[in-house]
């Protein structure tokens, strides 16, 4: 389903569209009290878009130093090009290692990836 599907179908629902605006606005008017506390927010606000830009812009160095770095400390990376090869390193390690149960904190990645239903 791409995302004008589940917009529409989430937009059905008028209780649920509802309690996400009254959430949404609830958060942004709790965001914009602490920014008027803070004088230098707009400049704050440019830095971490600066950062963001960067580091988007260098994401594959990134991503190799924090392997290597990851790598030196005893951890293993693996890497996936898409949804179906990531749930597919998941479901292997799992089986690999007799799991019957997978506990899991919130994660946009397996949501994204649909873990949960692969499994």
């Amino acid at each position: 389903m791409n995302h004008p599907q589940a917009s529409a179908r989430f937009l059905a629902n008028a209780d649920r569209a509802k309690w996400h605006d009254e959430a949404l606005w609830f958060v942004r008017s709790k965001r914009d009290v602490a920014a008027a506390d803070i004088p230098e927010w707009e400049q704050l606000r440019q830095q971490a878009a600066n950062i963001k830009a960067h580091t988007v812009a260098n994401l594959k160095t990134y991503l190799q130093q924090f392997e290597q770095n990851a790598t030196d400390l005893g951890a293993h990376v693996h890497w996936a090009r898409d949804a179906a090869e990531h749930n597919t390193i998941v479901e292997t390690i799992l089986r690999d290692h007799g799991a019957r149960r997978v506990v899991k904190s919130k994660s946009m990645l397996t949501e994204e990836c649909q873990l949960n239903p692969h499994l």
